[in-house]
Protein backbone atom coordinates (compact mmCIF):
# COMPACT_ATOMS: atom_id res chain seq x y z
CA UNK A 1 0.00 0.00 0.00
CA UNK A 2 2.86 2.37 0.78
CA UNK A 3 4.30 1.87 -2.70
CA UNK A 4 0.92 2.47 -4.34
CA UNK A 5 0.29 5.69 -2.41
CA UNK A 6 3.82 6.91 -3.11
CA UNK A 7 3.04 6.85 -6.83
CA UNK A 8 0.03 9.19 -6.49
CA UNK A 9 0.79 12.64 -7.84
CA UNK A 10 1.09 15.28 -5.13
CA UNK A 11 1.79 12.81 -2.31
CA UNK A 12 5.17 13.03 -0.54
CA UNK A 13 6.89 11.59 2.56
CA UNK A 14 4.81 8.41 2.77
CA UNK A 15 5.62 6.60 6.03
CA UNK A 16 4.37 3.57 7.96
CA UNK A 17 3.65 3.64 11.67
CA UNK A 18 5.15 0.15 11.94
CA UNK A 19 8.77 -0.50 11.05
CA UNK A 20 10.66 -3.80 10.95
CA UNK A 21 11.41 -4.95 14.47
CA UNK A 22 14.83 -5.51 15.91
CA UNK A 23 16.39 -8.93 15.34
CA UNK A 24 16.03 -11.30 18.27
CA UNK A 25 16.60 -14.91 19.25
CA UNK A 26 13.62 -17.03 20.23
CA UNK A 27 14.12 -19.90 22.68
CA UNK A 28 11.35 -22.40 21.94
CA UNK A 29 11.14 -25.05 24.69
CA UNK A 30 10.70 -28.72 23.87
CA UNK A 31 8.36 -29.88 26.63
CA UNK A 32 9.03 -33.56 26.04
CA UNK A 33 12.79 -33.19 26.39
CA UNK A 34 12.33 -30.91 29.38
CA UNK A 35 10.18 -33.54 31.09
CA UNK A 36 12.73 -36.25 30.29
CA UNK A 37 15.35 -34.19 32.12
CA UNK A 38 13.09 -33.25 35.06
CA UNK A 39 12.99 -29.61 34.02
CA UNK A 40 10.11 -27.17 33.61
CA UNK A 41 9.54 -24.32 31.21
CA UNK A 42 9.80 -21.91 34.16
CA UNK A 43 13.26 -23.24 35.04
CA UNK A 44 14.39 -22.91 31.44
CA UNK A 45 13.05 -19.36 31.30
CA UNK A 46 14.79 -18.46 34.55
CA UNK A 47 18.16 -19.75 33.36
CA UNK A 48 17.78 -17.99 30.01
CA UNK A 49 16.91 -14.73 31.77
CA UNK A 50 20.03 -15.00 33.93
CA UNK A 51 22.17 -15.62 30.85
CA UNK A 52 20.99 -12.32 29.38
CA UNK A 53 20.18 -10.09 32.36
CA UNK A 54 22.86 -11.47 34.62
CA UNK A 55 23.01 -12.53 38.25
CA UNK A 56 23.87 -10.25 41.18
CA UNK A 57 24.25 -12.86 43.95
CA UNK A 58 27.95 -12.10 44.21
CA UNK A 59 28.87 -8.96 46.18
CA UNK A 60 31.96 -6.79 46.43
CA UNK A 61 32.64 -5.16 49.80
CA UNK A 62 35.03 -2.31 50.39
CA UNK A 63 35.24 0.12 53.32
CA UNK A 64 31.84 -0.84 54.66
CA UNK A 65 30.12 -0.48 51.29
CA UNK A 66 28.62 -3.32 49.28
CA UNK A 67 28.40 -3.41 45.49
CA UNK A 68 26.60 -5.86 43.22
CA UNK A 69 28.68 -7.95 40.86
CA UNK A 70 26.65 -8.71 37.75
CA UNK A 71 27.67 -11.85 35.88
CA UNK A 72 26.19 -12.43 32.43
CA UNK A 73 27.11 -13.46 28.90
CA UNK A 74 29.27 -11.37 26.63
CA UNK A 75 27.40 -9.48 23.92
CA UNK A 76 28.91 -11.52 21.08
CA UNK A 77 27.76 -14.75 22.76
CA UNK A 78 24.25 -13.38 23.34
CA UNK A 79 23.83 -12.93 19.59
CA UNK A 80 25.32 -16.32 18.63
CA UNK A 81 22.66 -19.04 18.52
CA UNK A 82 25.30 -21.79 18.23
CA UNK A 83 27.09 -20.59 21.35
CA UNK A 84 23.80 -20.40 23.24
CA UNK A 85 22.91 -23.96 22.33
CA UNK A 86 26.14 -25.15 23.98
CA UNK A 87 25.40 -23.37 27.28
CA UNK A 88 24.82 -25.80 30.17
CA UNK A 89 21.63 -24.99 32.06
CA UNK A 90 21.83 -27.72 34.71
CA UNK A 91 23.51 -31.03 35.51
CA UNK A 92 22.01 -34.48 35.75
CA UNK A 93 24.06 -37.27 37.25
CA UNK A 94 27.14 -35.07 36.83
CA UNK A 95 26.41 -34.69 33.10
CA UNK A 96 25.63 -31.21 31.72
CA UNK A 97 22.30 -30.58 30.02
CA UNK A 98 22.77 -27.96 27.34
CA UNK A 99 20.25 -25.37 26.24
CA UNK A 100 20.19 -26.87 22.74
CA UNK A 101 19.20 -30.26 24.21
CA UNK A 102 15.86 -29.01 25.57
CA UNK A 103 15.01 -26.06 23.32
CA UNK A 104 15.25 -24.79 19.78
CA UNK A 105 16.81 -21.39 19.14
CA UNK A 106 15.52 -19.46 16.14
CA UNK A 107 16.28 -16.04 14.75
CA UNK A 108 13.27 -13.75 14.37
CA UNK A 109 12.28 -10.12 14.11
CA UNK A 110 10.34 -8.61 16.98
CA UNK A 111 7.58 -6.04 16.46
CA UNK A 112 8.70 -2.43 16.74
CA UNK A 113 5.35 -1.12 17.88
CA UNK A 114 1.85 -2.56 17.86
CA UNK A 115 -1.06 -0.13 17.52
CA UNK A 116 -4.58 -1.30 18.31
CA UNK A 117 -7.99 0.26 17.68
CA UNK A 118 -11.01 -1.58 19.08
CA UNK A 119 -8.69 -4.55 19.82
CA UNK A 120 -7.72 -4.77 16.16
CA UNK A 121 -4.10 -4.39 15.04
CA UNK A 122 -3.54 -1.28 12.97
CA UNK A 123 -0.79 0.09 10.74
CA UNK A 124 -1.11 3.73 9.72
CA UNK A 125 0.12 4.97 6.34
CA UNK A 126 0.79 8.69 6.66
CA UNK A 127 1.72 11.21 3.97
CA UNK A 128 1.85 14.92 3.15
CA UNK A 129 0.44 16.80 0.17
CA UNK A 130 2.35 19.23 -1.99
CA UNK A 131 0.96 22.78 -2.20
CA UNK A 132 -1.90 23.10 -4.68
CA UNK A 133 -3.32 19.60 -4.16
CA UNK A 134 -6.69 19.04 -2.50
CA UNK A 135 -7.24 16.33 0.10
CA UNK A 136 -10.54 15.15 -1.40
CA UNK A 137 -9.15 14.82 -4.92
CA UNK A 138 -6.04 12.94 -3.79
CA UNK A 139 -8.12 10.66 -1.54
CA UNK A 140 -10.27 9.70 -4.53
CA UNK A 141 -7.12 8.97 -6.53
CA UNK A 142 -5.87 6.71 -3.73
CA UNK A 143 -9.20 4.83 -3.65
CA UNK A 144 -9.01 4.31 -7.42
CA UNK A 145 -5.43 3.04 -7.17
CA UNK A 146 -6.37 0.58 -4.41
CA UNK A 147 -9.36 -0.87 -6.28
CA UNK A 148 -8.80 -4.53 -7.02
CA UNK A 149 -5.60 -4.68 -4.92
CA UNK A 150 -5.49 -7.66 -2.55
CA UNK A 151 -4.06 -6.65 0.83
CA UNK A 152 -4.45 -10.10 2.35
CA UNK A 153 -7.14 -11.92 4.25
CA UNK A 154 -8.73 -9.90 7.03
CA UNK A 155 -7.02 -6.66 5.99
CA UNK A 156 -9.12 -3.56 5.41
CA UNK A 157 -8.39 0.14 5.07
CA UNK A 158 -10.17 3.38 5.84
CA UNK A 159 -9.25 7.08 5.69
CA UNK A 160 -7.94 8.89 8.77
CA UNK A 161 -6.82 12.42 9.50
CA UNK A 162 -8.01 15.16 7.14
CA UNK A 163 -9.54 12.62 4.76
CA UNK A 164 -11.65 11.17 7.57
CA UNK A 165 -12.77 14.63 8.71
CA UNK A 166 -13.71 15.60 5.15
CA UNK A 167 -15.71 12.39 4.62
CA UNK A 168 -17.56 12.96 7.90
CA UNK A 169 -18.25 16.62 7.12
CA UNK A 170 -19.63 15.78 3.68
CA UNK A 171 -22.43 13.83 5.36
CA UNK A 172 -23.21 16.79 7.61
CA UNK A 173 -23.11 19.18 4.65
CA UNK A 174 -25.60 17.01 2.77
CA UNK A 175 -27.95 16.98 5.74
CA UNK A 176 -27.58 20.75 6.22
CA UNK A 177 -28.31 21.34 2.53
CA UNK A 178 -31.54 19.31 2.72
CA UNK A 179 -32.60 21.15 5.89
CA UNK A 180 -31.89 24.49 4.17
CA UNK A 181 -34.13 23.55 1.22
CA UNK A 182 -36.93 22.53 3.58
CA UNK A 183 -36.53 25.74 5.60
CA UNK A 184 -36.64 27.91 2.46
CA UNK A 185 -39.76 26.04 1.32
CA UNK A 186 -41.52 26.78 4.64
CA UNK A 187 -40.54 30.47 4.50
CA UNK A 188 -41.86 30.86 0.94
CA UNK A 189 -45.03 28.94 1.83
CA UNK A 190 -45.62 31.32 4.74
CA UNK A 191 -44.97 34.39 2.57
CA UNK A 192 -47.20 33.36 -0.35
CA UNK A 193 -49.75 31.49 1.75
CA UNK A 194 -49.77 28.57 -0.67
CA UNK A 195 -48.34 25.19 0.28
CA UNK A 196 -48.67 23.71 -3.24
CA UNK A 197 -47.11 26.58 -5.20
CA UNK A 198 -44.91 28.64 -2.87
CA UNK A 199 -42.70 29.74 -5.75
Amino acid sequence: MKNIISQIEGVVNVELSSKPGKPELLVIPDRVRLADNDLSVQQLGGVTRILYEGNTDAKYREKGREYDIRINLKDDVKNDSTALESMPITFRQSNPIFLGDVATIERASGPDKVERVDRQRQITVGAYLLPGYIVGTVTNEIYKALEGVSLGEGVAYKPLGEAEVMAREQQYLGQAFMLAIIFVFFVLEALFDNILYPF
